[in-house]
């Protein structure tokens, strides 16, 4: 299924990083090699963009609303934040695949939060939804899950330490 979603420039890039990560973890496992290569994608993207101010924005927006777990994701209720957020991956995190998940309250239709959702949000794939008894909102909570990236808990974990660095030093 990967690749239907990269072309062959990106496999080569995917697995180069994947062969840098083997190099540096010293022949060591896979999983090992895997979250090195997520390590190193995450500095590779923050030492491009972190002087660029809508890359900042993004990642402290992930900071405050994004998963910590294992997966990239981000939720919320509002399409306009959202609609940051898809621009902001695009943009930055080079063409990964973009599913939506919505959590739809008891109390409105399915086909309504869909309809709701995707005039909001253009072009995007809806993975998924679930009926949920604690979502109060009218339309439900958009999740936005981003697919495809390497060593995705390093990854993060990564992001996260490096712009709390970065803010750390500008607040002095």
């Amino acid at each position: 299924a990967r690749e239907k979603f990269e072309s062959e420039d990106e496999k080569q890039s995917r697995l180069k990083g994947f062969n840098t990560a083997r190099c540096i973890a010293g022949g060591k496992s896979r999983s090992f090699a895997i979250q090195s290569a997520g390590k190193l994608l995450a500095e590779e993207i923050f030492n491009k963009n972190k002087y660029d101010q809508k890359f900042i924005i993004g990642l402290n927006l992930y900071w405050a609303e994004g998963s910590k777990g294992g997966n990239f994701s981000f939720s919320n209720t509002d399409y306009r934040m959202l609609q940051f957020m898809i621009t902001w991956v695009n943009k930055y995190l080079i063409d990964k695949r973009i599913v939506v998940i919505i959590r739809i309250p008891l109390n409105t239709s399915i086909e309504t939060c869909k309809q709701y959702w995707s005039e909001k949000l253009k072009n995007i794939e809806f993975a998924n939804h679930s009926v949920s008894k604690n979502t109060k909102f009218e339309y439900g909570v958009c999740s936005l899950e981003v697919r495809g990236i390497i060593g995705c808990k390093s990854f993060i974990k990564e992001l996260m330490d490096l712009n709390a660095e970065y803010l750390e030093n500008i607040m002095g």
